[in-house]
This record gives structure tokens, C-alpha cells and sequence, in this order.
């Protein structure tokens, strides 16, 4: 983890990112490691905390959703698809957005909005237009300075009451950096001291059920701006909601 905090080094530190993702498929089981048949349960847990932050039911004509790190959009049209009315669109690789473009129901498309092929480490999201910025699975791929200010602008992104949920894995015994890739396994802890950093506070926070033992455990973040208020609907979520993954 040391070459993680090093500075001078971002070049070639998201090379070996941008490397590996050339050589996978566009396919599910490509975006998830070689684990597709976790998908199903990944989405229904997905749709569950949304549903329970926001606690509605039904889609807001004037809702939107920015899906960052959006691979062949998996999230975009199995979860956020489902919650809001227009998704915009953030993914480094020009061929998973192709194959995305081209996968998309014909009856989703009106509904996908803006379609930003860039670094998550580099994408100035609009300010003030998301009710959700979710992150899954691709914030750890970030420096920790890079991490903050990816995470500073989202804030700015979000309309009043909006939240950025992240989804990420959590180490257990120690923390450690897949080399292969560059995805770093950080403690839950040292998530939340980040989240801190960006000026962010935690409305929310649970653990994905019903994934194999043997993957590391996954939590959801939802997140607000330090100090903002909060709309009813937000107010009403518990600070912390502790779950324990299951095998």
C-alpha cells in the first residue's frame, strides 16, 4: 500500500488501471472478476438501499442519476434504471460504452442522458443535478488526494437532498493493493475518514447481503454534504444501519 500514498507517480499508477481494463471483456462477468453470477444479488441489494434512502417508491418525472465508472452499464440499467428517470453516464473505456450504447433497451434509451468517456480521477460532474451519484467498485482505484477531490466535486453535483452512494469492498484482517490492477482494500475505518476529508457525512451505511463468504465484505456509503439539510425523507434514515454479510 505505500506506492498508493506516493505522489509523483499518477502516470503510471493509472496506467496499470487503464492496462487491465483493455484486457477485459465487455461482458458481466468481465466487469465483475470473473464472479457475474453474483450480479442478480449485487442488484437487488443495490435497489434495496436506494429504495430505503430515499423510502419512495415510484420515479420522479424530474429525477437523475449519474452512474460513474459505469462499465457496459450493468448499474445504469439494472438498478438506477429502476429508481430514477434519467441517467447520465461516466466511463473511461470508449469500447464499454460502445457496448453499452449498443446493449441498451430500446425503451431505456430517451432515458439515458449524458455520456462522459473520461478518468474518474479527471471528470468534473455538473453541479447542482444529481439526486444520486453512485460509485461502485471504482473509487479504490483512486490516489487518496485524487479520492478526495473526485469526492468534492460530486458533492458539488448534487441537488439539495441528493446523495452519493458508494459501494465498496472493505478489508478484513489487513488492508492490501491488488498489483494486478491497482485496486486498493482499504479498512471500513479509513472509508470513513476519507469520506470525512471531502467534507462528507454518512446518512446512511450497511453491509451488501448474500454474497459468498470468500469475497470480501461489501458495504453501501450514502453520503451528504457536512452540514446540509435534510429533506424529511432523509432525515428519517438511522446514522448507521449495521448488517453482518452472510455466506
Amino acid at each position: 500500500m505505500q506506492e498508493l500514498e506516493q505522489t509523483g507517480n499518477e502516470e503510471r499508477w493509472y496506467k496499470v488501471t487503464q492496462d487491465y481494463w483493455k484486457e477485459q471483456p465487455s461482458t458481466v462477468d468481465g466487469m465483475l472478476g470473473g464472479i457475474g453470477e453474483v450480479a442478480q444479488t449485487d442488484e437487488e441489494g443495490s435497489r434495496a438501499f436506494i429504495q430505503r434512502i430515499f423510502q419512495r417508491t415510484t420515479i420522479p418525472p424530474d429525477s437523475r442519476a449519474l452512474d460513474c465508472g459505469a462499465g457496459i452499464g450493468r448499474v445504469t440499467i439494472k438498478v438506477l434504471a429502476d429508481c430514477f428517470q434519467t441517467i447520465d453516464v461516466q466511463e473511461q473505456s470508449s469500447n464499454f460504452v460502445r457496448t453499452f450504447q449498443e446493449a441498451c433497451p430500446e425503451e431505456l434509451r430517451p432515458r439515458i442522458g449524458m455520456t462522459s468517456v473520461s478518468t474518474l480521477q479527471d471528470f468534473v460532474p455538473t453541479p447542482n443535478t444529481y439526486d444520486c451519484i453512485w460509485i461502485q467498485w471504482v473509487l479504490a482505484y483512486l490516489k487518496p488526494a485524487h479520492l478526495v477531490q473526485c469526492l468534492q466535486r460530486c458533492a458539488a453535483a448534487l441537488k439539495p437532498g441528493g446523495f452519493i452512494v458508494v459501494k465498496e469492498n472493505v478489508a478484513r484482517g489487513t488492508e492490501m493493493l491488488d498489483e494486478q490492477d491497482n485496486y486498493a482494500i482499504r479498512f471500513k475505518q479509513v472509508w470513513l475518514d476519507i469520506f470525512a476529508q471531502a467534507g462528507l457525512e454518512v446518512r446512511a451505511q450497511e453491509a451488501q447481503q448474500g454474497f459468498p463468504r470468500a469475497l470480501f465484505p461489501v458495504w453501501f456509503f450514502a453520503l451528504q454534504p457536512a452540514g446540509a439539510p435534510q429533506p424529511p425523507a432523509a432525515a428519517a434514515i438511522p446514522a448507521t444501519a449495521v448488517a453482518v454479510a452472510t455466506s
